[in-house]
């Protein structure tokens, strides 16, 4: 079942990638009312976030009911036929080949090719880091020491019982083995490090 599940949702991907051209919007007719900013809560009461704006209707000249239609039938595909499936074996630890499972060469003739991150000079880095666009250099006393985190995350609302996503990670790249490790991590619960208990 996995099988004819997977192969589904790639083959709708790359149709709705292929039939999704970009459209030229007109300037808006002087009769148009104007956009007022609400919340994204206001706008859909059952997504309780009131902190990203969103406008408080489509314009006339953008709206577009086929793709909408189209969206409701991607949502109630989501809830019937999922992309997912329980007691599926785990990720593959080498991230190139979870990479190669993952995007496939069906993937790879519809949206081109990645950029592998065997062509970085520190390939560890694109590899461990999980949120590799999100990692600077930094200036410490540790060699080779880098950053990563979600910092810009601070302040965003979040569901009672569950931790901020604000944290930063510090890293120091190992020359025996090429790796990134861990040596600290600042989050919500205050800074610890991987010897710490719990």
């Amino acid at each position: 079942m996995w099988t004819i599940r997977k192969k589904f949702w790639n083959l709708f991907s790359i149709v709705k990638f292929r039939a999704n051209k970009p459209r030229t919007i007109p300037p808006p007719p002087q009769t148009e009312r104007t956009l007022v900013p609400i919340s994204l809560g206001e706008r859909y009461p059952s997504i309780p976030i009131q902190t990203i704006p969103v406008t408080g209707h489509v314009p006339p000249d953008e709206s577009m009911r086929a793709r909408l239609l189209f969206c409701k039938v991607q949502a109630w595909l989501y809830r019937r036929f999922p992309p997912t499936q329980p007691g599926l074996p785990p990720i593959d630890p080498d991230p190139f080949a979870a990479l190669s499972q993952a995007y496939s060469r069906v993937n790879r003739g519809a949206f081109g090719h990645l950029c592998s991150p065997r062509s970085t000079p520190i390939p560890s880095i694109s590899a461990t880091l999980p949120w590799r666009d999100r990692t600077a250099a930094i200036s410490s006393g540790l060699p080779a020491a880098a950053m990563s985190g979600l910092h810009h995350l601070e302040g965003y609302e979040h569901h009672a019982g569950l931790r901020m996503l604000g944290n930063r990670v510090q890293f120091e790249f190992d020359e025996s083995d090429q790796r990134l490790h861990p040596v600290t991590i600042d989050c919500e619960l205050g800074v610890c490090k991987p010897t710490d208990d719990n």
